[in-house]
């Protein structure tokens, strides 16, 4: 009889660990390795946002990239949805380097967008918001690699 409860019991606490105890959640990692680096969300149309953060836990950098290229107006739409023109700052320059990155400063961030090819600038595989003055946790620069003059 106690060998039978005591199967039972096993058997129990068995199927409760294989149903809550293998799976990791995000709380998880968090207290194990405190706050991430950076973040990843689905948005819509196939669209990943990767943000990036500082040491205080200030947004860096925020990477945009879709499933397939997409026209410079579908991503500046999508980027409009991340950083509101209103939240740029004042425009300071706009440069497009070869056909293969082009980038805009403003008081506020750095917008960069990466064609296909220079071929195909039209066609944008990914962009990238950079805070001006803004270091990333993990970083020897400012946003990573962020284009923004001035060593900031």
């Amino acid at each position: 009889m106690a060998s039978r409860f005591f199967a039972l019991i096993l058997i129990m606490v068995l199927v409760l660990w294989l149903q809550f105890g293998s799976a990791q959640v995000s709380d998880d990692w968090h207290k194990r390795y405190g706050q991430p680096v950076a973040e990843q969300f689905a948005l819509h149309d196939g669209f990943v946002l990767t943000v990036s953060y500082s040491a205080t836990g200030q947004t860096c950098k925020a990477s945009i990239e879709s499933a397939k290229a997409q026209s410079r107006a579908v991503f500046e739409g999508a980027l409009n949805e991340i950083v509101p023109a209103a939240e740029r700052g004042k425009e300071l320059r706009s440069i497009d380097l070869s056909n293969l990155v082009g980038f805009t400063q403003y008081e506020l961030v750095t917008v960069s967008l990466y064609p296909v090819s220079r071929e195909s600038y039209q066609e944008i595989k990914s962009a990238a918001v950079y805070w001006n003055g803004i270091q990333c946790k993990g970083s020897d620069q400012q946003g990573s690699v962020s284009p923004s003059a001035g060593g900031r």
